[in-house]
């Protein structure tokens, strides 16, 4: 009865979404066409809803992701637009 218990308890956890990660700082580079952005060192993969030309390098973000694939893929972007537009 206990194997049966541990056995559905860890299927029970397969089935389950990942848990997103936080991350925030400013955009060090951008390529339009792999549609990435490198933010503290680490490279994040933007969705086909999220207009890339919309960031620049230097622009502060906060981001959400999740790891797949061995890419971090980003669920959702906030443009810090007070920091961007006090440096211009």
């Amino acid at each position: 009865m206990r194997k049966l218990f541990v056995a559905t308890f860890i299927l029970a956890g397969l089935g389950l979404p990942a848990l997103a990660a936080e991350d925030f700082g400013t955009v060090e580079s951008i390529n339009a066409e792999a549609r990435t952005i490198v933010v503290n060192g680490e490279t994040y993969t933007l969705n086909g809803e999220f207009d890339i030309g919309t960031l620049e390098r230097g622009t502060e973000v906060a981001l959400t992701y999740e790891e797949a694939d061995g890419k971090k893929m980003v669920q959702d972007i906030i443009i810090d637009e007070e920091v961007t537009t006090e440096e211009q």
